[in-house]
C-alpha cells in the first residue's frame, strides 16, 4: 500500500478514535464529541480529495484503493452500526429531586430485552458545577424480557447493592 495513503489511514484512525474515547468517558458530553467527529470526518474527506486531485496521493493497486475508501466515513459508520445493533436503543432522560440530580437510562436490546438504569449525583450539586458530579447507581434496576416479563431486580443504595432478586 502506497505509503502517503497507509500514513493518512493511521492519522484519520488515531483522531477518530480518540475523539470516541473521549465521548465515551463522559456520556453527559457525548454529543460534543459526536458534532467533533462529524466535522472531523467532513474536513478528512475534503482533505483526501484535495489530496487525490493534486496527486499527492496517487492510488495504483487495488490495496491502494482499498485504502482510499477506508480513509473515509464508511468503514466507520458501518462498524459504528453494528456495535450500536448489538448494544440496544438508549434512552435517557434525568430530574432533579431533594437536592440530587437523577439520570434514568433505558436500553432495549434487539432480542427484545430492555433495561432501566437510575443513577444519582454522588453530592449535591454545586452551584458553580456545570454537570452533576460522578453518578452513583441508584433505586431499582429492572431487566425485562421481550415479552414484558420480569427478569431480574436489583436495589442499589449509593453505589452498593442491597438486594438482588432473580
Amino acid at each position: 500500500m502506497n505509503k502517503k495513503i497507509l500514513a493518512f489511514n493511521i492519522v484519520y484512525y488515531a483522531v477518530f478514535i480518540g475523539l470516541i474515547l473521549l465521548g465515551d468517558q463522559d456520556p453527559s458530553s457525548s454529543l460534543d464529541y459526536g458534532y467533533f467527529i462529524g466535522f472531523f470526518c467532513l474536513v478528512a474527506a475534503i482533505l483526501l480529495v484535495v489530496f487525490l486531485l493534486r496527486k499527492t496521493i496517487r492510488p495504483r493497486t487495488w490495496l491502494d484503493y482499498i485504502g482510499i475508501v477506508t480513509a473515509t466515513p464508511v468503514l466507520p459508520a458501518i462498524v459504528i452500526s453494528i456495535v450500536q445493533a448489538s448494544q440496544g436503543i438508549e434512552t435517557q432522560w434525568g430530574f432533579s429531586k431533594d437536592h440530587y440530580e437523577y439520570k434514568v437510562i433505558r436500553t432495549e436490546y434487539q432480542s427484545g430485552k430492555k433495561k432501566f438504569e437510575y443513577y444519582r449525583s454522588a453530592s449535591p450539586p454545586d452551584s458553580n458545577q456545570l454537570w452533576p458530579g460522578p453518578w452513583v447507581k441508584d433505586s431499582v434496576w429492572i431487566f425485562l424480557s421481550r415479552d414484558g416479563d420480569t427478569i431480574k431486580k436489583v436495589t442499589y443504595h449509593d453505589g452498593v447493592v442491597v438486594k438482588t432478586i432473580p
